[in-house]
């Protein structure tokens, strides 16, 4: 994906004449720093001194010009570096080598940025976790991988269905067995003796601990171990340091298990361990049974590149790698989705709970942030944490200008939100960034505007139907049902950006068909039920067609809901549109209904030709 930024470009050019000396002579000082340290057994502490400082200027000048994934990158270089001057790194080798390979990749991205691509730092993600992990803080993968609910991960994908079940103190014994194998072999996996059959126990202890567990999370969660440690042994994945490191965590994770017992275990895993060791297993070739699997399961493939040099991930720039960028855009437009709702149940009357709701919603819109910051929407990921810092302010008791939310503070929170699934969506679809367009104060819906986003409603809901007949064609494909369901909230966000708040309910009874009954149930929609689904795509589609033309809609797209009426009878969802959503289209129809009737013929004829 080439970028559009070409200010980009020429900002970098004001800088890289300077900087890139400055990455040689850090360079030079770092391998001084070594060299010392091996040959005379000193620290070297004065090579690696200047090594940080320079750093500090190449991160300076580097972030002044807005190149925020090379910028980051030599951050976390300076910290890890910084941190290894003043001895508080415990893992000096894992660092140093960190620090050696980052220098090598540094002036690649640099050139990376110059040829024209996008600064996007998800390419050198796996590069800044292993800084990061070398000095032992949080990943940043959590933020790039959007992984479905581990309830939904069955035994049949498993393919191990048995339990175990053990009293307390037979599961403890257990438990100290397993750890020690455990152990065992990653220190033979660690020191490379007999490395594949280290990996290979630990894949037997994972299985083991599979049947130990009852709950689908935690069987997912050994299976996703099954499948890092093969990938592993069959090379199809470098042992990097952050890999060493979530392994090992693991070994604690079997203590935990023994001492808290499932329930308790269960309770203490954090999703971010799972979408960590998720990435991981993402970013492995495919070639082995369980490591295709789990790729399969959690539709890997569509969210993440393979690969882990840029020469590599430069193929994903180019159709159809694209559209690995766009599953992260639909994603994003998914978390803003659950946000929206998130607001919608905000009640700013209820003193208690109202600080706890903010700081919820608080810290759901620094992950969006995190996650636009990755793949390059530095702009909006600003706007949003403006937003977020104002409701954060405001809300604050201990500030003298603190005052109270109300409802039209929120509704301006999910205009923003809104108006930034139209940036995604054009990014995902083209690679560009709109920010500037969207978030304009000269910004509105003009007649050509209007027309634009309802042709684009229109193509959205045209590829939702030929996502479903994919789906139906092939019962297994679990990715077109994803893309439908990403087509209508991409529909759902133009309507209500539009205020075309009666087609609304219609759009999430299907996406909640699609996504809560289909993919849940992994299952297709019976010939009887076929019909009804495409009865009311087809009359929303016509409907939205008649709404450019001016006619007079609301009788047919009543029949729309009926056919979602029809649909309940058949799904597992109790009710696709409720009794008080009902009632409240039924009154906006009528009222349309009656527009219609007042405007003569010919007025409506002359508003067709604007």
């Amino acid at each position: 994906m080439i970028s559009n930024k070409a200010s980009l470009i020429t900002r970098l050019g004001w800088v890289i004449n300077d900087v890139d000396p400055l990455i040689e002579q850090a360079k030079q000082h770092l391998d001084g720093y070594l060299k010392w340290e091996n040959e005379a057994n000193e620290t070297g502490e004065e090579g690696l001194l200047d090594c940080t400082q320079l750093l500090e200027n190449i991160h300076g000048s580097l972030d002044l010009v807005g190149a925020h994934g090379a910028a980051m990158l030599a951050k976390e270089m300076l910290i890890l570096a910084s941190e290894l001057n003043q001895d508080k790194i415990d893992k000096t080798e894992e660092a140093k080598q960190a620090l050696v390979n980052a220098f090598i990749r540094l002036p690649e991205y640099l050139n990376h940025l110059e040829e024209g691509y996008a600064d996007l730092p998800v390419i050198i993600l796996p590069l800044l976790n292993d800084l990061r992990a070398a000095r032992e803080t949080q990943l940043l993968s959590e933020h790039l991988v959007f992984l479905p609910d581990s309830e939904t991960i069955s035994n049949e994908d498993i393919g191990i269905y048995d339990y175990v079940s053990l009293d307390t103190e037979n599961l403890q014994k257990a438990c100290v067995r397993l750890r020690y194998h455990f152990q065992k072999s990653l220190l033979g996996w660690f020191k490379e003796e007999e490395k594949q059959h280290s990996l290979q126990i630990l894949q037997r202890v994972a299985k083991n601990l599979i049947r130990l567990n009852k709950s689908s999370r935690l069987r997912a969660l050994w299976w996703i171990i099954i499948a890092l440690a093969e990938a592993l042994e069959h090379e199809k994945l470098e042992s990097s340091i952050t890999v060493k490191l979530l392994m090992g965590q693991m070994e604690r994770e079997i203590r935990i298990f023994g001492e808290k017992q499932e329930v308790g275990h269960n309770a203490s895993i954090l999703d971010t361990l799972i979408k960590n060791l998720l990435y991981y297993v993402g970013l492995a070739e495919k070639g082995a049974e369980t490591l295709d699997a789990v790729k399969e399961a959690y539709l890997l493939d569509m969210h993440l590149p393979q690969g882990e040099t840029l020469y590599e991930l430069r193929e994903y720039y180019h159709a159809p790698g694209r559209a690995l960028w766009k599953s992260v855009a639909d994603s994003l437009n998914e978390q803003i989705g659950h946000l929206v709702t998130h607001i919608e149940t905000i009640d700013t009357q209820n003193k208690a709970a109202f600080g706890e709701q903010i700081a919820d919603l608080s810290e759901s819109l620094q992950k969006l942030i995190g996650s636009l910051r990755v793949i390059g929407l530095n702009q909006a990921a600003n706007i949003i944490d403006d937003l977020d810092k104002q409701l954060i302010y405001a809300s604050d008791d201990s500030n003298e200008d603190a005052y109270q939310l109300e409802r039209d503070d929120f509704l301006d929170v999910t205009q923003r939100l809104l108006q930034l699934q139209q940036v995604l969506a054009e990014y995902a679809r083209t690679g560009d960034d709109i920010t500037d367009a969207i978030f304009s104060d000269s910004y509105n819906l003009d007649r050509v505007v209007v027309r634009q986003t309802q042709d684009a409603i229109i193509e959205d809901i045209q590829s939702t139907q030929q996502n479903l007949s994919e789906f139906i064609d092939n019962k297994s494909d679990l990715n077109a049902l994803n893309q439908a369901s990403q087509y209508l909230s991409y529909v759902k966000g133009a309507l209500v950006l539009l205020s075309h708040t009666e087609f609304i309910p219609l759009v999430d009874a299907i996406k909640i068909y699609i996504q809560e009954d289909l993919k849940r149930e992994r299952r297709c929609p019976s010939e009887t039920e076929q019909p009804y689904l495409a009865d009311a795509l087809a009359i929303l589609e016509t409907s939205i067609k008649m709404f450019q033309e001016n006619e007079d809609y609301t009788d047919l797209l009543q029949d729309a809901y009926i056919a979602i009426d029809h649909l309940t009878e058949h799904s597992v969802i109790p009710h696709l549109v409720d009794e008080l959503q009902r009632a409240d289209i039924n009154r906006q129809l009528k009222q349309k209904k009656k527009q219609f009737q007042k405007m003569p013929p010919a007025i409506l004829k002359k508003i067709a030709l604007l």
